[in-house]
C-alpha cells in the first residue's frame, strides 16, 4: 500500500511555519512506558514501591504533556476534542475494552498451556470461537450503527463485554479445556 500509495497519490505537503514540539512528543512516550512499566511491575510483583514509583512518574510526565502540549506553538494533538463528553467517554470506553481484550487474549491461552496442561495448538485454537463470533458480530453492529447511530450499538457492546470479564471471572475457578 505504500508503494501504491506513493505512486497513485499526487499532493504537495502543505509544511507548518511553526517548529515541531519534541518536548510534547518525549513527555508523551515516557507517559506511556512508565505506566506500561507500572501495569507489568503490577502483574508480576504487586503494588510494590517500583509500581508505585513509575505510576506517580508516568502521571507527571502526562501532565508535562498536556502543560507542553497547550503550552507551545504548535500541538501534537488538539486536546480540546476531549471537552465534547461523547468523545471523552468513547475515548475511555475503547481503551478499557482494549486493556480487557488484550488482557483475556493473553490469559486464555495462558491458563490454558500452564494450568490445564493443554498443548499450545489447543490452547490458540480457544480464541478462535471468540474471533469468529467477533467478526461476524461487528458486521450486524455496523450495520446496526449506520442505521441508528452509534450510541446504542456502543452501549450494548460495552455492556456485553462488561457482563463477559464478570463472568469469565467467576466462572474461572471451575473452567476446563473441555
Amino acid at each position: 500500500s505504500l508503494v501504491i500509495g506513493e505512486i497513485a497519490i499526487r499532493n504537495e505537503p502543505i509544511g507548518n511555519a511553526h517548529a515541531f514540539s519534541y518536548l510534547a512528543l518525549t513527555l508523551l512516550t515516557a507517559a506511556f512506558f512508565l505506566l506500561d512499566i507500572a501495569a507489568t511491575t503490577m502483574g508480576s510483583d504487586g503494588f510494590g514501591w517500583l509500581f508505585w514509583a513509575t505510576l506517580v512518574a508516568g502521571l507527571v510526565c502526562a501532565a508535562g504533556f498536556v502543560v507542553a502540549n497547550n503550552a507551545g506553538r504548535t500541538r501534537l494533538f488538539n486536546l480540546e476534542v476531549f471537552d465534547v463528553p461523547a468523545i471523552r467517554w468513547a475515548t475511555l470506553n475503547y481503551f478499557l475494552m482494549q486493556i480487557i481484550a488484550s488482557g483475556i487474549i493473553a490469559a486464555i491461552p495462558s491458563y490454558a498451556e500452564y494450568v490445564l496442561h493443554a498443548n499450545g495448538l489447543l490452547a490458540g485454537f480457544l480464541l478462535l470461537p471468540g474471533a469468529l463470533c467477533g467478526s461476524v458480530v461487528s458486521t450486524f453492529a455496523g450495520h446496526w450503527a449506520d442505521k441508528q447511530g452509534s450510541r446504542v450499538p456502543v452501549l450494548a457492546g460495552s455492556l456485553l463485554g462488561l457482563a463477559g470479564a464478570v463472568t469469565l471471572v467467576v466462572l474461572l475457578p471451575w473452567m476446563s479445556v473441555w
